[in-house]
């Protein structure tokens, strides 16, 4: 996690993407890798009943692994995002290294001036400016072992048994990748004084780092992924760390809140860990239940539409997720915070489509371990969304 460790991790995302400007790997070349490889998948449904000539093999062997080459590619611009959200990390951690003069909470432009002098006074009073380079040094290690975590996983190589259409897993990809560059953009906006960290209640400022570990680590349960790597032993505790907590903190949010929604949790918890043939459809179809009872009560219509009449907030006669999210984060003064919360809760929903559409056999083969990282992950983005409705805490 050294500064050298980093610059070499930067210097090998530029270079791929590069290499991915040079083949024109755009978003158009994209969809055309995607139509190509989803022809390949119709004509070798058929190959029982053709007798397929080997030239033709090997033509569609040499398509495939350009799609997939080409695939390889354009996920670099995801490593350049975490890296890019990791050096702005480092760099804000400097200038309380240096000894710089300390923050005046009561200049600071937010309405969240109360909440975080409260905060510090529970911390023993410590100030505002060791709390700050001691959470900022926190978050970077935690974002850098998502950024090693992410290095590892071969997003042109998709386990086996997630048997998902193309267009499936691409739409997938690309909610993560803008969940990337939004969690960039997040942590830079932070070093400008306008949108500095301060701008955001005490509560919040973990769980956007805690969420994009969730996402990497339920992605490396998609595709090919390297256990090898030097930070591994660290990613394993500080996931069960994430876990252990989010747990416990999930089920007294929903029990105060809703009995009936920890009964739901609780169900998909129990499905995972029974013999149930069944209990991997019904965990994920309880889960993505979950997610969107939850924004519904957060974001009551009526209360929206006393909010907002705009016609983009609301289709076939009812609010937008887009919406809905941009309801519940009403109160925080902070643009990219409000970005990266829709990005972060459409990549989730991506992941439970892609979960889904892997469980259209009679007999799902999606492992427990790929549903208990759905699991974490949902659980992780219930908590930060009732943490950002009630932003000031209980």
């Amino acid at each position: 996690m050294s500064p050298v460790e980093l610059k070499e991790l930067l210097r090998l995302s530029e270079e791929a993407e590069r290499r991915r400007i040079l083949m024109g790997v755009d978003d158009r070349s994209i969809r055309q890798a995607i139509e190509v490889s989803n022809e390949i998948d119709r004509i070798q449904k058929y190959r029982a009943d053709l007798a397929m000539p080997a030239e033709v093999q090997n033509h569609i062997d040499q398509m495939r692994s350009v799609v997939n080459e080409r695939a390889a590619l354009a996920a670099a611009p995801l490593m350049e995002s975490i890296a890019a959200a990791n050096t702005a990390a480092f760099g804000l951690v400097e200038p309380f290294t240096l000894d710089q003069s300390a923050i005046d909470l009561a200049k600071i432009a937010t309405g969240h001036g109360n909440e975080w002098r409260k905060m510090l006074d529970a911390y023993g009073g410590i100030s505002i400016n060791k709390y700050l380079e001691d959470q900022f040094k926190f978050l970077s290690e935690r974002s850098f072992l998502a950024q090693t975590n992410l290095a590892g996983i071969d997003l042109a190589t998709r386990v086996p048994n997630l048997g998902v259409a193309e267009n499936v897993l691409a739409s997938s990809r690309l909610a993560f990748n803008s969940f990337s560059e939004s969690y960039k953009d997040l942590f830079e906006s932070y070093s400008v004084p306008a949108t500095t960290i301060l701008n955001l209640p005490p509560r919040l400022t973990e769980f956007p780092t805690y969420e994009y570990f969730n996402e990497v680590e339920l992605l490396s349960t998609t595709a090919e992924h390297n256990d090898k790597g030097e930070f591994t032993e660290q990613i394993v505790v500080v996931r069960e760390e994430i876990r252990e907590e989010t747990t416990d903190l999930v089920a007294v949010r929903l029990q105060s809140a809703n009995p009936d929604w920890i009964r739901m949790l609780e169900g998909a918890r129990q499905s995972l860990r029974s013999d149930n043939p069944d209990k991997i459809r019904h965990s994920i179809t309880s889960l993505r239940e979950l997610v969107r009872e939850i924004m519904h009560h957060l974001s009551p219509e009526d209360d929206l539409r006393a909010w907002s009449t705009s016609a983009d907030h609301f289709t076939n006669n009812g609010p937008t997720r887009k919406a809905r999210l941009q309801y519940i984060t009403r109160e925080i003064d902070h643009g990219k915070f409000s970005d990266f919360v829709r990005k972060d809760v459409e990549s989730m929903l991506e992941m439970i489509n892609l979960f889904q559409a892997g469980t259209h056999a009679a007999n799902s083969s999606l492992t427990d371990q790929q549903v208990a990282a759905l699991l974490a992950r949902v659980e992780g983005a219930v908590l930060f969304l009732f943490a950002i409705a009630n932003p000031g805490g209980e």
